[in-house]
């Protein structure tokens, strides 16, 4: 697999490579100035999957994850970072990154992290980071749109739910899931999960103990991203 590193720091970089070279990845560092010259490299490698930091990711502004996926589709992006700043980072992946990821990680976690990623997951390493957006008001209002049922399809959805899996939990088809979810997006303006997930947080719907995660995923707070009605 390959993967590029848009890192500032050069200590924090040269560990990050040697966890993902021992791992049998192919990386790239990209310099992560100027803006210019970040995202024409990240289109010139193309690679499965970007490791950015939270630094340069203020540094450069949340748009600059709309020109790295502009430059780069296919790649799934993850973002390493000290969780300082909540509404940077929950703005991030509303832009389309797939992963947040403490600094203060094991080397297995970022091998599973960056698989998971571009198998179409979305993690976050910090629950209490989408549990700090809760009540911030920005959902407030939109909740009052949802059933009780809606709410409570969304609340599992934001814990990385299959609407089989909520179909099981609720007893019902997994039919009537799939129409919840599709009734939640469209009430929320949400186009998929991923977008779901994060304003359930902001409503303050993700609980303070997260599901525990299946075993065949990473051990943090997953979502499904390939399909938004899945």
């Amino acid at each position: 697999m390959h993967a590029a590193l848009i890192i500032a720091s050069v200590v924090y970089r040269l560990g990050l490579q040697q966890v993902l070279a021992s791992a049998g990845f192919r990386v790239s560092i990209v310099p992560h100035t100027p803006r210019e010259a970040l995202v024409g490299e990240l289109a010139r490698l193309a690679p499965e999957v970007v490791f950015l930091s939270s630094r340069v990711t203020a540094e450069h502004g949340p748009t600059l994850i709309d020109a790295l996926r502009e430059a780069s589709p296919e790649s799934a992006l993850i973002m390493i970072g000290r969780a300082q700043n909540p509404a940077l980072i929950l703005e991030a992946m509303r832009r389309g990154v797939s992963c947040f990821l403490c600094r203060e990680i094991t080397p297995q976690s970022v091998v599973l992290a960056a698989e998971a990623a571009t198998r179409g997951y979305v993690l976050v390493d910090d629950p209490a980071l989408f549990r700090s957006a809760g009540g911030s008001g920005t959902g407030a209002a939109s909740i009052e749109g949802l059933t009780p049922r809606e709410r409570e399809v969304l609340a599992l959805v934001a814990q990385g739910l299959t609407n089989g899996e909520i179909a099981a939990r609720l007893v019902i088809s997994p039919g009537t899931v799939r129409s919840h979810v599709s009734n939640i997006l469209a009430k929320l303006n949400l186009t998929d999960r991923v977008q779901a997930a994060v304003r359930a947080a902001e409503m303050g719907l993700v609980p303070a103990e997260p599901a525990a995660a299946p075993q065949h995923r990473p051990a943090a707070t997953p979502y499904r991203s390939h399909d938004a009605r899945e």
